[in-house]
């Protein structure tokens, strides 16, 4: 009766007769597989809660950064290498961000700062990290140079903060 019904109605009427019953299985399916899916979940939320978790192992960290280039004197507006070596890495094979900050002449007159930031990648016992060449030292006089080195994670969690410092002759 229905198909008879259907053959004598034109294609707009049909058309909306037919879409309105594929809606109706559609909504009828989703209800179903949501109460089925239900008790699905909350079988396994129990018995992932009866797993006992296991203790995290523990691995000795003694992480150091020193400061190893350029030499400790150098020309001005010579383009030098700046990095630092990491060594006592056993625990962390993350992301780091270096901040290096440049005293030149502090407390003087004609002194200046400058800043320098880079990323890197800390993985192994000994690494050397946080390197660039820059030439921009062009005033010579004393150098105090800090090293800031943030270990971070793959959610920018900071694991941990090292910072080191070393003097430098600018001729």
């Amino acid at each position: 009766m229905l198909l008879t019904t259907l053959k004598q109605m034109d294609k707009r009427n049909r058309a909306i007769v037919i879409l309105s019953f594929l809606f109706l299985i559609s909504i009828s399916g989703y209800f179903y597989l949501i109460s089925t899916q239900k008790g699905k979940t909350d079988v396994l939320s129990e018995t992932s809660q009866s797993k006992s978790v296991l203790p995290e192992r523990i691995i000795p960290h003694n992480l150091r950064l020193t400061i190893i280039k350029p030499e400790d004197t150098f020309k001005a507006t010579e383009p030098r290498m700046f990095s630092a070596l990491a060594q006592g890495n056993g625990k962390y094979a993350d992301r780091i961000r270096c901040r290096w900050e440049f005293f030149v002449n502090e407390g003087r007159e004609d002194g200046y700062y400058k800043i320098m930031d880079n990323m890197g990648i800390l993985a192994g016992e000994t690494k050397e990290v946080c390197a660039f060449t820059s030439g921009f030292i062009d005033a010579p006089g004393s150098l105090r140079v800090k090293l800031t080195m943030v270990v971070f994670d793959s959610v920018n969690e900071n694991l941990e903060t090292i910072e080191v410092e070393r003097m430098f002759t600018v001729i």
